[in-house]
This record gives structure tokens, C-alpha cells and sequence, in this order.
């Protein structure tokens, strides 16, 4: 069985050189700024989970982060179903290319997905809450070596039209988690040089365009530098818990109330640092 992240670290010096190549038939003005933005992202790049309110609050109470297969696992547990069976559910659609592209790795089953992140919130079209990782724990999973990034998502990147795994798509495209800056910038320096800086980070992360970051490791609370959220949401949220408070709510209004309030307390408690942004 192959090891994503061993592919990733042989193409180290693939990675470096595409990179230098692409800057050869650039303006000097642009290199300069391609090798810029570059080194933004090597400085100012963070890990990045969106993911729902309630896992939020599940790491604020003491829980760990787990991947799609833990979680099944725990579920079963619980309920007596087949994991099997509880993960086909969960995944949905995807079921099929989550667990062939996983299970075509040693530990695939440990795999947790997030994706770059130098701003903003990031991926809220797949959930509203960004869970924003500490660079201590970056540094710490870069020496595991149990880390790697892609240019998008996995599941694009290494399917075929036709819903076929492409295994050496993925070992063309995936990159250690050292060469991110020049990764990124291989694929987003012309954009980048033709911005405004403060639009750098959209190029990282944005609704519809990310960089895909696939590591193993124990997340807890401790490992969180921040929430993230929509001003949207917050308002939203906000409203729904400390407006019309004689208002009846159904169970699940009530169930969303309770987590929010519990992340408003576990703020103001400092226990965990929450951004709204606009």
C-alpha cells in the first residue's frame, strides 16, 4: 500500500522547480512579486477545518476532532449499526471516491482533511464555522512528516471524468507540506501579481477554489488558534439566542441555541478566541 505522504516529500524538488520555471518568462516586477506573495504564504498560511457549530463545540468541551471513520465507528458504538453502513449514509454521494481515494493509502482511514488558509473563513460553502489551527500544531505535525497539500480537492484531482481513481494524478499533483508557499504560488502567482495584497488571501482559500490539506494528528482545543464565522451567522445566531426571547423555538432552534450560547460563554471565558468577519 502506497504513502501519500512519502509521494509527497519525493516530489519536493519537482515542486521547486516548477516553480522556478514558471518565474523565467516573467517581468522582473512580477517575479518580485510572485516570490512575495510566495513568502506571505510560507509566513502567514495557517490550517483551516470548516465544520459545523456542534464539532465546534464538542473540541471546546474536550473532544478531539475525528476523522469520517472514527466518527462511524463511535456511531456504531453507540447505536449498534454497522460502521459501514453509518459511513455510507454520512458521506452520501461521495461515499464511493471518500473511501476508494482513503483506502488506496496506508492510514487513509486517519486522514483529516482541511485546507489552507491565510484569512478569511474560507470554505463555508461545505460548513459555517472555520476551526482556525495553531501554527504550534503545524510545527508539530510537519515533524511526524504525516502531512501534505493539494492543489484542490482530492476528489477531483484524482477521479477521471468517468469516476475512475487516478493514482498518478494525485502523485503528480501532491506536494509536502514545506513546499506549500511555492505550491501556491505555482498555481496562483499571476494572479496574485495582478491584485491587490489584500486580496492575497481569497487566492489561498475562497468558496470555490482551495488548497487541500490532508494530515494526521490529534486535534484537540489546544491545537485551535481561532473560530471563525460570517458576520451573517453570528448575526443570525445572535438573534435566534438573545432576540424575541419569549418566543417558542422547535427542537432543533433550541438545540442551536444551546451550542451558540455555549460558544459565547466559552469566549468570554477565553477559552477559545472567535473571529466574525465581514
Amino acid at each position: 500500500m502506497l504513502n501519500l505522504f512519502s509521494i509527497a516529500l519525493a516530489n519536493r524538488e519537482m515542486i521547486f522547480d516548477k516553480f522556478e520555471a514558471m518565474l523565467t518568462d516573467m517581468p522582473e516586477h512580477t517575479v518580485s512579486l510572485v516570490r512575495e506573495f510566495a513568502s506571505w504564504v510560507l509566513a502567514e498560511s495557517l490550517i483551516s477545518i470548516n465544520t459545523k457549530l456542534y464539532i465546534v463545540m464538542d473540541l471546546i468541551n474536550g473532544g478531539n476532532y475525528k476523522s469520517m471513520y472514527s466518527w462511524a465507528e463511535e456511531q456504531s458504538r453507540l447505536s449498534g449499526r454497522k460502521a459501514e453502513e453509518v459511513l455510507r449514509e454520512r458521506l452520501g454521494h461521495y461515499y464511493e471516491k471518500r473511501v476508494m481515494f482513503d483506502r488506496a493509502f496506508e492510514k487513509g482511514e486517519r486522514f483529516v482533511y482541511g485546507a489552507l488558509n491565510a484569512g478569511g473563513v474560507a470554505l463555508t460553502s461545505f460548513d459555517q464555522y472555520c476551526v482556525v489551527l495553531k501554527s504550534s500544531f503545524q510545527s508539530g505535525v510537519e515533524k511526524t512528516g504525516e502531512i501534505a497539500c493539494l492543489p484542490g480537492d482530492s476528489l477531483k484531482i484524482g477521479f477521471s471524468n468517468n469516476d475512475l481513481f487516478d493514482l498518478s494524478a494525485i502523485e503528480s499533483a501532491v506536494a509536502p507540506f514545506s513546499e506549500r508557499h511555492r505550491l501556491t504560488a505555482s498555481v496562483r502567482g499571476r494572479e496574485a501579481s495582478i491584485v491587490e495584497k489584500y486580496e492575497w488571501p481569497t487566492l489561498i482559500a475562497s468558496a470555490v477554489r482551495y488548497f487541500e490539506v490532508i494530515l494526521i494528528g490529534e486535534i484537540s482545543i489546544d491545537s485551535v488558534d481561532c473560530v471563525r464565522l460570517t458576520k451573517e451567522e453570528y448575526d443570525t445566531k445572535w438573534d435566534l439566542c438573545f432576540l424575541n426571547l419569549g418566543s417558542k423555538r422547535n427542537e432543533a432552534e433550541r438545540a442551536l441555541v444551546n451550542d451558540f450560547i455555549q460558544l459565547r460563554r466559552a469566549e468570554l471565558d477565553g477559552r477559545v478566541k472567535v473571529e466574525v468577519l465581514r
